[in-house]
C-alpha cells in the first residue's frame, strides 16, 4: 500500500496544502490532490482546514496512511520583523569571552526598539578559546552561579550563551549550561554553537533571538500539533528549515530560527521535484507571490545554492544560513502605472492579498494580472489556460491597447532579464523554472533563458517542497591539514549519528558538502562536513514528545491573547540625516567625530583595505560605544610648522580571529609597556585601510589625544614594513615598539636590526599568541613620515556611498565615488560578476585569485590579503601601489578578499596611490609589484595624476 506525505506552507497571504504520493514515478501524477487558501488569524484552524480540503474529493488515500506532515511557517520571523511585544521574551546574554570583546557588549548592533524589547541582562565571564584550541581563561563557576542568580531575581528565562570560538570547541559552552540549569531549572538555554559558525557577534545575535522566540515557538508547534490531531492525522509533524531539509519536532522546539525565511527555500526544493527535464542541471528558479518575486539557483543537487555572506533578521546583522536570493518588486498584484511617455512602470508597491482592488477582481487598479490575463486572450487557445481562472477576464476583454501590452511587456523582461543575470555566474544560457501563484504574470521567452518552463502544480511548488524535505545535520571541528582524511572521517560519523538520532534512513544518509578552510597563521583548517538523508517516518513517531501527541493549544492572532502592543523605541538609535547637507564639526581646527562621521569612515576604510585589513565592523561599534559614552574623538592636520613625536597603532593577525576573539586592550596594553613620558599629544593609525583604520581613533579617545588626519600606509599592506617611514630611512622604526594578545602576554622590543625582522618577530609570535595582536611604535618627526588627510579620504568615499544609497543611485556608485575623491585619482577598472575564487595559506598569508566576467572580458585579481594587481583579459591592466577596490554593484560597500563568493555583482576601481609611493625608486620596491616577487610587471600607473586628498578641516572649519 502506498504511503503519502503532507506539505503546508503558512505564509503571509496564503496557506497552501498538497497531497502527495512521493513513490509516484511521474512527478506529475505525484500530487493527489492541493488547495490554496487565504491565510486565517485562526491559524491552527487555517490548518486543519486546508488538511481537510486535501481529502474532500474522491482521493483515494485514507488518513491512516500519511507518513507525515511538514510545515513552513512565517510566524517565527515575523514576531522579530513585527517587535511583537507579546510573542518575544527578554533575553539575559552570558558571553565566555575573558578579557575580549568588552567594548562590544551583546545587542550592541542591534536596532534600538530591537534592544528594548529584548535586553534583559548581560554578563561577560572568564572563559573562551584561542583559535588552536587553548583556553583563553578557564570558566569561573561561581561568576556563572552569580549571574545565574542574578537573572532568576529579574525573572527571566530565555538565555543565550555564547562562547568564543565555540563553533570548534564546546565544552564551556556545555558547562556553563549545566550551572544554568542547576540554578534556573526552567529556562530556555540557547547555546551559540548550535546555530552558526565563526564570528561573534552574528552567531551571538542569532542565539539572542532564537531564545527571545522559543517560549512562543513552544505554542505555535504545539497549536500546529493540536491541528493535525484534530483533523485525525496521527503522522509526525516535521518543520521546514532555511537550507531545504526539515526539523524533527525536538529539533524545532530547540532552535525555531532554524525555520526563519524558509518560504522560498520550500519553492526551490519543490521545482527540484516537479523538474522532470532538467534533472542535473543548475537551474534558475522564480518564485513569484502577489508583491514580490523571490529568484535563485536550484543546483543539480536540487538544493539551493547558499550565501556565504552576511544575512540580516528584523535589522540583527548574522551568519543564519540562508538560500541565496534576489527579490525585486514584482508579483502578481503589482500596480502598472502609465507614463506620459508612453512606458510604464511596474510595482514596486501592490495591492497584496486584496485582489479585489485589481481591475478584474472588480476594482479600479490596473496591475500586472490585468494585463497577463489581457495578454492571454489574445492568444490562440487560450480559453483552457489555467491563467484565466483568476477573477472576470471580461473586464480587460478588449480594452488594453497593444501599445501598453507592448510597453508592459519591455519593461517586466528589463526587470527580469536584469535578475537573472544577477542570479547567473557564467554568461551562458540557463534554464529558467516559474513557480508560484503570481509566476503566470512573466513571459514565457526571456533573453538570457535558455528555456522558460512553468511546471503544473507551480500555484503550490511550496507546499511541494515542504513535503519533500530530508534530514540534515552538520559537524565541524579545527585540525592541521595533515591529518584531514582523519577529521572529514571522523566529522562524517558525528553528523551521521546526528542524522540518526533526528530521524533519518541510515540507508540513505550521503555526504553532500565537505568544507575545509585554511585559517592564516595558525596552521589550522577548518573542517565542516554535511550530510543528507531520507526520513525514517516510523523512528520519528516514536520521538514525539507526550506533551505534543496530546497538545490541546490552539492559536488565534484575533484573540486578545496575541494583540499587538505599540512599541517604545526608547534608546540613542542612530539616524542618518540627509547627506547631501551634512557637514561636519570643527571647532578650533579640530574635527569632532560623530555617528555620522563614523558611518562614513566604516564604509570609506574598509574600500581602502583594497581587500584586506579585516572588516571594520566591530571597530566601528566599539567607536560608536565610545562616543554613546561620551567620550570624544578629535582629528587633526598635521602640524606644518614642526616636526614632533607621535605613535602608531595598529593589529597584526589573522582577519578571522578578528572576527571571533574581538579585541581587548591589546593596544592600551602595547602603549602602556613603551613608558612614554607623561601623556602622549597625538597618535596616527598604522594603516587606513580595513579595520585598522580605526585603530588611532579608538586609542585617542581613550587617551584624550589628537588623532592626525594621516596614515602609514595610505591603503593596506599585507607586511608591516610596507609603510612610508621605512622607504624614507634605512634605520629600523620599530625600534622600540611593543605587542600584546590581550591576555597578559606582552612583548616590548626594544631593537631590531631591519625592519623585516619586526616583521619576522611579530609573525612567530602570533601563533603562541593568539594570531592577533595589537602593535605600537614610537614615531620621530611625523610630520615628514605620514601620507596625509587619509581620514579626510576615507570619509569622503564613504559618504559618496551612502549619498548613492539615499538617492536610490547605486547604478551611478563608481561615478560617486571617483568625484569624491577628487582631486585624488581614481577610475573605474571593470563591472562584472564573480565566477571563480581560489585561495591559499602560505606564512600566514591569504594567497589567491578572484575572477570576474563581464560576458564579453575577463578580469582576474591575484591577491595577497589586498588585491595585488589586475590582469584584462591576460594584461595587466594595473598593479600596486595603485589601490584596487572590489565593491558590491547592489550596496556600495567594500567585498574584501574573505567575502569573494561566486555570482556576487562587483565594480572594480583603481585609486591613486600617494606620490610618497611612486617618486623614489626604494618606495616603488616597498610598495610596488616588486615588493610581492613579481619582477615581471612594471608599475604604470592607470589613474589620474595624484593629489593631496583635500583636508575635511580645511573645507568645512
Amino acid at each position: 500500500m502506498s504511503k503519502y506525505l503532507i506539505g503546508i506552507d503558512v505564509g503571509g497571504t496564503n496557506t497552501d496544502a498538497v497531497l502527495l504520493d512521493p513513490a509516484s514515478s511521474d512527478n506529475d501524477r505525484a500530487v493527489i490532490s492541493w488547495n490554496k487558501q487565504l491565510t486565517s488569524n485562526d491559524v491552527s484552524g487555517g490548518i486543519k482546514d486546508s488538511i481537510l480540503e486535501l481529502f474532500k474529493s474522491n482521493v483515494g488515500v485514507s488518513k491512516k496512511d500519511i507518513l507525515s506532515v511538514t510545515i513552513g511557517t512565517t510566524h517565527f520571523i515575523n514576531s522579530i520583523v513585527e517587535r511583537d511585544q507579546a510573542r518575544l521574551d527578554k533575553v539575559a546574554v552570558i558571553r565566555i569571552c575573558g578579557p575580549f570583546s568588552h567594548n562590544v557588549p551583546p545587542f550592541s548592533d542591534f536596532p534600538s526598539d530591537l534592544k528594548n524589547l529584548l535586553n534583559g541582562y548581560n554578563g561577560l565571564i572568564a572563559g573562551g578559546y584561542h583559535v588552536d584550541g587553548s583556553e583563553i581563561l578557564e570558566i569561573d563557576e561561581e561568576e556563572i552561579r552569580s549571574h545565574a542568580r542574578k537573572i532568576k531575581q529579574l525573572g527571566l528565562t530565555a538565555i543565550a550563551v555564547t562562547g568564543v570560538f565555540s563553533p570548534a570547541f564546546q565544552d564551556q559552552e556545555r558547562k556553563v549550561l549545566e550551572i544554568l540549569q542547576d540554578e534556573i531549572p526552567l529556562a530556555n538555554i540557547v547555546l551559540s554553537h548550535d546555530l552558526s559558525g565563526i564570528g561573534l557577534l552574528e552567531r551571538e545575535n542569532l542565539a539572542i533571538l532564537n531564545a527571545a522566540v522559543k517560549n512562543f515557538a513552544n505554542k505555535i508547534i504545539k497549536a500546529f500539533s493540536h491541528a493535525v490531531r484534530t483533523s485525525g492525522i496521527d503522522a509526525p509533524i516535521l518543520l521546514t528549515q532555511n537550507d531545504g531539509t526539515v526539523l524533527t519536532i525536538n529539533e524545532a522546539l530547540k532552535i525555531p530560527i532554524k525555520t526563519f525565511s524558509s518560504g522560498t527555500t520550500n519553492s526551490m526544493r519543490g521545482a527540484s521535484f516537479l523538474l522532470n527535464k532538467f534533472k542535473g542541471e543548475n537551474v534558475i528558479v522564480l518564485d513569484v507571490g502577489g508583491t514580490t518575486l523571490d529568484g535563485g539557483m536550484l543546483l543539480s543537487n536540487g538544493y539551493p545554492r547558499k550565501t556565504s555572506s552576511y544575512s540580516f533578521i528584523g535589522g540583527v546583522k548574522t551568519r543564519l544560513s540562508m538560500p541565496q536570493v534576489e527579490s525585486i518588486g514584482l508579483g502578481g498584484g503589482s500596480i502598472v502605472r502609465v507614463l506620459e511617455n508612453e512606458k510604464v512602470t511596474i510595482g514596486p508597491d501592490s495591492v497584496g492579498n486584496d485582489f479585489s482592488k485589481s481591475i478584474v477582481g472588480g476594482g479600479s487598479t490596473l496591475t500586472t494580472s490585468d494585463i497577463a490575463v489581457s495578454i492571454e486572450q489574445s492568444l490562440e487557445n487560450s480559453d483552457n489556460d489555467p491563467i484565466l481562472l483568476i477573477g472576470d477576464k471580461s473586464r480587460v476583454t478588449n480594452k488594453v491597447s497593444n501599445d501598453l501590452k507592448n510597453a508592459y511587456n519591455v519593461e517586466i523582461l528589463r526587470m527580469v532579464e536584469k535578475l537573472i543575470d544577477k542570479i547567473k555566474t557564467s554568461p551562458a544560457d540557463i534554464p529558467v523554472l516559474l513557480v508560484g501563484g503570481g509566476s503566470f504574470i512573466l513571459p514565457q521567452s526571456i533573453n538570457g533563458a535558455s528555456e522558460v518552463w512553468r511546471p503544473k502544480y507551480y500555484q503550490v511548488a511550496n507546499a511541494i517542497g515542504a513535503a519533500i524535505g530530508k534530514i540534515s545535520a552538520v559537524s565541524q571541528k579545527f585540525g592541521k591539514v595533515e591529518d584531514k582524511e582523519k577529521i572529514v572521517e571522523e566529522l562524517t560519523q558525528q553528523a551521521r549519528e546526528k542524522a540518526l538520532n533526528n530521524g533519518a534512513l541510515e540507508n540513505t544518509i550521503q555526504v553532500v558538502d565537505i568544507v575545509s578552510e585554511e585559517l592564516p597563521y595558525a596552521n589550522l583548517h577548518r573542517f565542516e562536513t554535511k550530510v543528507v538523508a531520507d526520513v525514517d517516518y516510523t523512528k520519528l513517531k516514536l520521538t514525539v514528545p507526550d506533551e505534543l501527541q496530546n497538545a490541546t493549544e490552539i492559536y488565534d492572532e484575533s484573540s486578545e491573547q496575541f494583540e499587538k502592543k505599540p512599541l517604545k523605541n526608547e534608546g540613542d538609535e542612530f539616524v542618518m540625516g540627509d547627506v547631501a547637507t551634512y557637514k561636519p564639526k570643527i571647532v578650533d581646527d579640530e574635527w569632532i567625530i560623530s555617528e555620522t562621521d563614523l558611518e562614513f569612515l566604516r564604509i570609506g576604510t574598509y574600500i581602502l583595505g583594497c581587500g584586506g585589513g579585516g572588516d571594520p565592523y566591530p571597530q566601528y561599534l566599539i567607536a560608536r560605544n565610545l562616543l554613546r559614552k561620551g567620550q570624544v574623538m578629535k582629528v587633526v592636520d598635521v602640524d606644518f610648522k614642526q616636526n614632533y613625536e607621535s605613535i602608531s597603532v595598529g593589529f597584526c593577525g589573522s582577519p578571522t580571529v578578528s572576527t571571533e576573539r574581538l579585541q581587548g586592550s591589546e593596544i592600551k596594553t602595547a602603549y602602556s609597556l613603551l613608558n612614554f613620558k607623561g601623556d602622549i599629544e597625538s597618535v596616527v593609525s598604522l594603516e587606513i585601510g580595513g579595520g585598522n583604520g580605526f585603530q588611532g581613533l579608538l586609542l585617542g579617545a581613550e587617551l584624550n589625544a589628537k588623532v592626525i588626519d594621516a596614515d602609514l600606509m595610505g591603503r593596506a599592506y599585507p607586511m608591516i614594513w610596507q609603510i612610508f617611514p621605512v622607504a624614507l630611512s634605512d634605520e629600523p622604526f620599530y625600534s622600540p615598539c611593543a605587542f600584546s594578545d590581550g591576555n597578559g602576554n606582552d612583548v616590548m622590543v626594544s631593537k631590531t636590526k631591519t625592519n623585516q625582522h619586526a616583521e619576522k618577530i611579530v609573525r612567530s609570535a602570533l601563533s603562541e599568541l593568539g594570531s592577533f595582536v595589537g602593535l605600537v611604535s614610537s614615531i620621530k618627526n611625523v610630520n615628514s613620515l605620514v601620507i596625509r588627510n587619509s581620514i579626510s579620504l576615507a570619509w569622503r568615499i564613504g559618504r559618496a556611498v551612502t549619498l548613492a544609497k539615499q538617492k536610490s543611485d547605486i547604478e551611478n556608485l563608481p561615478e560617486h565615488i571617483i568625484k569624491s575623491v577628487s582631486p585624488t585619482g581614481a577610475k573605474k577598472l571593470f563591472t562584472g560578476k564573480i565566477i571563480g575564487i581560489e585561495k591559499k595559506v602560505h606564512k600566514g598569508y591569504v594567497f589567491g585569485e578572484v575572477i570576474i566576467e563581464d560576458g564579453n572580458h575577463t578580469l582576474r585579481i591575484p591577491f595577497q590579503n589586498e588585491n595585488i594587481y589586475a590582469e584584462l583579459d591576460g594584461e595587466v591592466v594595473a598593479s600596486v601601489p595603485d589601490l584596487i577596490t572590489v565593491i558590491d554593484a547592489d550596496t556600495g560597500e567594500a567585498v574584501g578578499t574573505p567575502d569573494y563568493k561566486y555570482g556576487l555583482l562587483v565594480v572594480v576601481l583603481t585609486i591613486a596611490p600617494s606620490n610618497l609611493w611612486t617618486d623614489t625608486e626604494k618606495a616603488l620596491k616597498l610598495g610596488g609589484p616588486e615588493a610581492f616577487g613579481l619582477d615581471n610587471i612594471k608599475y604604470k600607473t592607470t589613474t589620474e595624476p595624484y593629489v593631496k586628498p583635500h583636508s575635511v578641516i580645511e573645507e568645512y572649519k
